[in-house]
């Protein structure tokens, strides 16, 4: 019992100390790179564009879209469970994503 705590409070630690180490070298470059006034864009990260929401959300209404059906077709038993819902999610997620494709490439 005692060596599961430890354990976990070993794990612990080594994750806040591995997270605390990356976002003070993170933040430690980013102020040389003010104090030496490079502009080095490469080292920010980029702006979420609208592209990449409307593609997100027409995947995620598939998905579900995807699994209301993928239910209708087993409690028809129309399908078997796993086969109703794996296909359907892939089916309306490729669907949302084609979808996007299509929205983006008019603009």
């Amino acid at each position: 019992m005692d060596a599961d705590i430890v354990s976990m409070f070993i794990i612990g630690g080594l994750i806040l100390g591995i997270a605390y180490l990356f976002f003070t070298t993170r933040h430690r470059e980013r102020m040389k790179l003010f104090e030496l006034f490079a502009d080095q864009p490469e080292h920010f990260p980029k702006p979420f564009f609208r592209a990449d929401a409307l593609k997100f959300g027409l995947l995620g209404v598939g998905i579900a879209i995807g699994s209301l059906i993928g239910n209708l077709l087993y409690e028809n038993n129309l399908l078997e469970e796993e086969i109703a819902y794996t296909s359907m999610v892939f089916l309306f997620g490729g669907i949302g994503l084609v979808s996007s494709y299509l929205i983006l490439r008019k603009k």
